[in-house]
């Protein structure tokens, strides 16, 4: 299984149908299944996923690259699942996010991203004299020190 071609196809697809806000997030393959996670700037909805797939199922098709027998994937990312691509956390300004480096966890709301990183904002409690205070904390985290990041998702 060659997933630079499929890889290739799909990105060739995106330039095809002027989708250029969508991206590939992913693609797996265990024995026979074929998992493609792709998102878009924007979001992606139900009806860019199954042109997707048709695509790439006309390509496997066509060029037999695995034989017929496949099973293939093709979703987004899932909001449960790690952020990892810069082009991902664009998506999420303004949505509850926690980050985790090598020596912290950090949970917030996620204001702002840049080439370099993002500013998540959180509240934050300290004790000041015989008091506690809440202090609004806005904290910039560089990607080359994000280990994970996750959507938390809030039915509040």
């Amino acid at each position: 299984m060659n997933i630079d071609k499929i890889e290739a196809v799909i990105n060739d697809f995106f330039i095809a149908n002027e989708w250029l806000d969508c991206f590939i997030v992913e693609i797996k393959v265990k024995d026979k299944l074929i998992e493609v996670f792709v998102d878009c700037d924007g979001g992606i909805n139900l009806q860019k996923c199954h042109k997707i797939s048709r695509a790439i199922e006309a390509y496997l098709d066509e060029t037999q690259v695995i034989g017929e027998q496949y099973v293939l994937d093709v979703s987004s990312p899932g909001v449960g699942t790690p952020l990892k691509m810069t082009r991902q956390y664009h998506n999420n300004v303004g949505r509850n996010i926690e980050v985790n480096t090598a020596t912290e966890s950090v949970e917030g709301i996620l204001k702002e991203v840049t080439d370099a990183g993002i500013m998540v904002a959180f509240t934050e409690k300290r004790k000041e004299g015989k008091k506690n205070i809440k202090v609004d904390v806005e904290k910039t985290l560089l990607f080359d020190e994000i280990k994970s990041a996750k959507i938390k998702v809030s039915f509040k």
